[in-house]
């Protein structure tokens, strides 16, 4: 499906991959499961794996040599241009106290004043997943991504703030 001149999207789901499931299936003269079966299969498969990315700091290893999927940490880092005032295209900012102080304070509502994370309890660090590609092996492997769910990405937030003693890889 073209999304523009220059940019054709090609995303599989659930349903394509059923298609060719059933398709190997019948080629192969195997009776194969209905559909729905299928997708409660492939769906608590992907659960169960991103369980155990997030709360055990565990690298899945694709099959097919598509490289690992993990979460990785990052420091955060704080910059001040030649000014002197601090550089904000890189944090990420903390709606719900930013939020707080404007119910409070109107002059920074006023001057749209934005509260920073300091992630001082994961001591500076913020998390993301991460698709680690030095091992696949296939063409242009720089142009692919992969797209996390959101409820994954919460995942995350709740396992850092749950756990204390989860170690990902920087």
């Amino acid at each position: 499906m073209s999304t523009g001149n220059w940019k054709y999207k090609s995303d599989y789901g659930i349903y394509d991959i059923f298609k060719y499931y059933k398709k190997k299936q019948k080629e192969s003269n195997k009776e194969s499961i209905d559909r729905s079966l299928f997708s409660k299969i492939i769906k608590q498969f992907n659960d169960e794996i991103c369980k155990e990315i997030v709360e055990n700091a565990y690298e899945y290893r694709m099959p097919f040599r598509l490289g690992y999927l993990r979460i990785r940490k990052h420091k955060t880092r704080i910059i001040l241009d030649a000014d002197g005032k601090l550089k904000t295209s890189h944090l990420h900012p903390d709606w719900k106290k930013t939020k707080e102080l404007w119910a409070v304070n109107d002059d920074a509502k006023a001057e749209k004043k934005i509260v920073w994370h300091t992630n001082r309890h994961t001591q500076g660090f913020y998390c993301k997943w991460y698709w680690d590609k030095r091992v696949c092996n296939i063409k242009n492997s720089s142009v692919y991504s992969i797209s996390i769910s959101r409820t994954n990405k919460r995942r995350i937030a709740e396992a850092i703030n749950n756990k204390e003693n989860i170690d990902y890889y920087e």
